[in-house]
């Protein structure tokens, strides 16, 4: 969304995100796995965009090549299918472990633009959680809609890097 702006609108993404100070941290990630043959990473990111708002060739370009993102054209107007292509792609994305991201009732008609990121990540965890340890706890996947899920527990201190520039 920062790629697209112009002006005023620009300078606050700049402001707020500290871009101006940071620029060179919005490059894209590389995988976590690309030195490491024992894990696997794959992060997927897509723009969805209403077609009648055209998206400028030049910045499907910076998204592609700077971020490794696609944008792609739909009719959210349509919304069972602009769900289920959604769905597709995120379950592409990620081996088939997520399924649904979105159901077509919470694409409203005035949507114009939706950010979707997948990551998915297959690795043998330096220092393991303890099974016994898991417990259940409401995961919140709407405002008023928990749903109960496994969470993993650890209690670990570890080191971590503080700055002036970052915490």
């Amino acid at each position: 969304v920062y790629e697209g702006s112009k002006g005023e609108t620009k300078n606050e993404f700049e402001n707020i995100l500290r871009l101006n100070k940071y620029r060179e941290s919005t490059d894209a990630v590389k995988p976590v796995s690309e030195n490491d043959s024992a894990s696997h990473a794959e992060i997927s990111d897509a723009i969805w965009v209403q077609k009648t708002f055209p998206v400028e060739k030049s910045l499907k370009k910076i998204i592609k090549n700077k971020y490794n993102a696609r944008v792609f054209s739909m009719d959210f107007l349509k919304k069972k299918a602009a769900a289920e292509r959604m769905n597709q792609w995120v379950s592409k994305a990620n081996h088939n472990l997520i399924k649904s991201i979105i159901k077509p009732s919470e694409i409203e008609k005035q949507t114009r633009i939706i950010i979707t990121s997948s990551v998915y990540f297959v690795g043998i965890w330096e220092k393991e959680f303890d099974k016994s340890k898991t417990k259940k706890g409401n995961f919140f996947v709407a405002a008023k809609q928990p749903a109960s899920i496994d969470f993993m527990h650890k209690t670990e201190t570890v080191n971590y890097c503080e700055n002036s520039q970052y915490q």
